[in-house]
């Protein structure tokens, strides 16, 4: 049996911001201009809780590829960032939404794919294939409600080309897990989450909305929500599975 540990974290384009409405006011600079320097300690904090933490694959969302992803990068055999809207999408050239990426990192050689989903402004999926019978399905999916229904069905016509599979991400389900029937029902997926552990917001959770699902066949050794990380709105997840 071989251990794998995967990490998702939501790091808020690395602007420290924790969720408080205040914030949006008083650090407002962090949203508007780049602030390299402040961007760049940050990194290196995380940096420095992924390599404490030690996946072997981490799945960044809400991120850049700028100069300040280094610290993160050496840390791994393979990353991939990318924009997370599809190729040919306006927002691409938009200010305020160009460069807006996710990314994973690998420390083992996987077999990776970029898909778009359909639906959305955020289209970017991100397919890695641990074996031939395990594949990963990473994304950040939409914030309406209609689109994300629209979205878990495209999801869920995907992963029927694998046995055991996996999707795992930040899911925007504010009014809980009720959305995830159909893609639960139509993939075969159980919620690996204990929703008593909340990831949102990180300095008050209140919401359950970063989250892995996966075949029942796959054993889950843990799922662990990384308490009191302020370093994004979003509180990192790790998750221990077994494979044979």
């Amino acid at each position: 049996m071989k251990k794998i540990r995967i990490m998702i974290y939501n790091t808020g384009y690395f602007r420290g911001l924790t969720g408080k409405t205040s914030e949006y006011f008083f650090r407002f600079n962090r949203i508007v201009f780049k602030n390299t320097e402040f961007k760049d300690r940050l990194s290196k904090s995380i940096a420095s809780l992924v390599a404490e933490s030690d996946p072997d694959i981490l799945f960044i969302e809400e991120t850049r590829n700028e100069p300040f992803m280094r610290y993160i990068k050496t840390l791994f055999l393979e990353s991939h960032i990318d924009v997370k809207y599809e190729p040919k999408s306006f927002l691409r050239l938009t200010p305020f939404f160009s460069g807006n990426c996710n990314g994973v990192f690998f420390k083992h050689p996987y077999k990776m794919r970029r898909r778009y989903l359909k639906n959305g402004t955020k289209k970017l999926v991100y397919q890695v294939d641990v074996n031939e019978s395990f594949s990963l399905f990473f994304s950040h999916f939409a914030l309406g409600k209609a689109t994300r229904k629209k979205q878990f069905n495209e999801i869920a016509e995907m992963i029927n080309e694998k046995k055991q599979v996996a999707v795992a991400g930040d899911f925007n389900i504010f009014g809980g897990d009720s959305e995830l029937k159909e893609l639960l029902k139509k993939g075969g997926l159980e919620i690996k989450n204990n929703f008593s552990e909340s990831t949102f917001p990180s300095f008050q959770p209140k919401h359950s909305i970063d989250l892995f699902l996966s075949s029942p066949s796959i054993k889950i050794i843990s799922v662990k929500v990384l308490k009191g990380i302020l370093f994004s709105d979003h509180l990192p997840v790790i998750i221990d599975i077994e494979l044979e």
